[in-house]
C-alpha cells in the first residue's frame, strides 16, 4: 500500500512515457498468409508490424484515455519538452502531442511516416495507408474496412483523391546510407537490381 502511494505521488510530480521501438508480425499479416517479393517479417510497411505501443502517465495527462490518432516515435521528445517547459529550438524532428493529449478524441489530419531503408515508404492516417517500394511498386489499404491488408485499392478510382493527398507526404529527397551499412538493408544500385544485405533478390527465390 505505501509503495503505490508514492508511486502515484510520483506520476502526479513527473511525466512517464513506455514505448516501443520494436514489433513483429502478426496473425493474417505474416508472410504465410500475404505473398509480396519483399522481406516480410518486421522488415515490412504494414500497418500491424509498424505499430507499437506509447503509454503517457503523470503530469497533465488525463488516466484512462485513449487516442488513436497515428503518431511518430519522432513526436516523443518534443511532447516532453512542451509539457515539461523546455524551450522549442526549431532543430527538432517531430512534433509535440500535447494537443492530442489534451484532447484524445480530436482530430489532428496529421500524417505518419514509416521508412524502410531508401525508396520503402508507407503513410498513415486515421483511415487510410499507402505504401510504395523502391522497386515502383505501390500499395493503398482502407484501413476502416480492411485490416488484414488483403485489398490493394492503389487502382480504385474512388480512392484516387486519398492517394494523391497522402502519396504526397512520402519523402522523396532522400539522404545515402552510411559507408559500411549491411544489416537490414534493402536498396536499388545503380545496375537496377535489388539488394538485401549486399545480396541481389531473384524473383522467386527464397531470401535468406
Amino acid at each position: 500500500m505505501l509503495l503505490s502511494i508514492r508511486l502515484r505521488s510520483l506520476v502526479i510530480r513527473f511525466l512517464i512515457v513506455v514505448l516501443s521501438t520494436a514489433t513483429t508480425t502478426t496473425n493474417a499479416e505474416s508472410p504465410l498468409t500475404k505473398s509480396v517479393w519483399m522481406i516480410a517479417g518486421k522488415n515490412s510497411l504494414w500497418q500491424r508490424v509498424t505499430l507499437v505501443p506509447l503509454l503517457i502517465a503523470g503530469l497533465g495527462v488525463t488516466p484512462g484515455t485513449r487516442c488513436t490518432e497515428p503518431v511518430e516515435l519522432l513526436n516523443v521528445y518534443p511532447t516532453i519538452a512542451s509539457m515539461v517547459g523546455l524551450r522549442d529550438t526549431g532543430h527538432v524532428q517531430g512534433k509535440s502531442l500535447a494537443e492530442q493529449i489534451n484532447d484524445p478524441g480530436e482530430r489532428t489530419n496529421r500524417d505518419a511516416i514509416t521508412t524502410h531503408n531508401a525508396g520503402n515508404q508507407s503513410v498513415s492516417d486515421s483511415h487510410f495507408r499507402p505504401i510504395r517500394y523502391v522497386d515502383g511498386a505501390n500499395e493503398f489499404y482502407d484501413l476502416r474496412t480492411d485490416l488484414n491488408k488483403f485489398q490493394n485499392a492503389i487502382s480504385d478510382p474512388q480512392y484516387a483523391a486519398e492517394v494523391k493527398r497522402l502519396s504526397q507526404s512520402i519523402p522523396v529527397d532522400e539522404k545515402p546510407l552510411p559507408p559500411g551499412s549491411h544489416r537490414r538493408i534493402v536498396e536499388r544500385r545503380a545496375d537496377q537490381k535489388i539488394y538485401w544485405e549486399g545480396q541481389p533478390i531473384v524473383a522467386g527465390e527464397l531470401v535468406k
